[in-house]
């Protein structure tokens, strides 16, 4: 998240980001973010310059020219 929120959003009580090894679940646990889930089959789609926007089917990546629909379970 050093880089901002730019590119990543929430839903309920979790944040969702896109990185190099694939899109992770953010969540406060005691206070601290913490990864609380990894979805490493997303790693093919996104990279940490992806953003991220969700969609009422799941979560569409934003690359370059590229925008993918991602289902996520």
């Amino acid at each position: 998240l050093a880089q901002g929120i730019r590119g990543r959003f929430a839903s309920g009580q979790s944040l969702f980001a896109a990185t190099d090894e694939g899109i992770v679940r953010i969540t406060v646990e005691a206070g601290d973010l913490r990864v609380s889930q990894r979805f490493p089959d997303t790693e093919p789609f996104v990279d940490q310059a992806t953003q991220l926007l969700p969609g009422p089917n799941g979560i569409h990546a934003i690359s370059g020219q590229d925008i993918t629909l991602l289902r996520i379970k």
